[in-house]
């Protein structure tokens, strides 16, 4: 993340205030998250992470294909299998390459076997919690709440603990293919 990308992001904050620090919190619907998100994710240089819930937003869909397809960022998504089987979700899974499913995609369940109702973007030294699942639904008309934390320790803990959400779900017998997700 640099200085200039953290700016365009405070600027998505329409409401409330920001304290100068390197911790942005963002509210919808009267911030623009959607905003901020897709600047986020076109940050990454080395690295982006995600754990999410609800995955239906095809411009954010369409930046992390973009991040996977460049070989310089180590991308790594691990998304909810029953938010994953919807009728939104689907027509954008189908667009990811076959092999990338257990490689840089998962879609599973958590290690105890319930849902993955995680809301996680790490995208280098900057991380995305919050309740705002990547959805047009979840950035601009629901109540939801986004925190940026621009902070190179906080990244690694937030990416540590997708690449750990990632491993179970890929490791679980229920791990769903591209077949399943497609039914073929």
């Amino acid at each position: 993340m640099d200085t200039a990308t953290w700016q365009q992001m405070i600027g998505c904050k329409k409401w409330g205030l920001h304290d100068g620090s390197t911790i942005l919190r963002l509210y919808a619907p009267v911030d623009d998250i959607h905003a901020a998100i897709m600047l986020l994710v076109k940050s990454a240089r080395q690295s982006l992470h995600c754990a999410m819930y609800g995955y239906d937003d095809a411009e954010l869909d369409a930046l992390f294909r973009d991040a996977w397809a460049d070989h310089n960022i180590l991308v790594k998504i691990a998304l909810d299998a029953t938010q994953a089987a919807g009728l939104a979700e689907r027509p954008l899974l189908k667009l990811w390459p076959r092999d990338v499913y257990t490689s840089a995609l998962v879609v599973g369940q958590s290690s105890k076997h319930r849902i993955s109702h995680m809301k996680l973007i790490v995208a280098d030294d900057c991380c995305l919690s919050g309740s705002t699942n990547l959805s047009a639904q979840g950035e601009s008309l629901q109540n939801n709440e986004a925190t940026f934390v621009w902070s190179a320790k906080m990244a690694q803990e937030a990416q540590t603990r997708v690449s750990q959400v990632f491993a179970e779900m890929a490791a679980q017998p229920g791990c769903q293919s591209h077949a399943d997700l497609m039914g073929e």
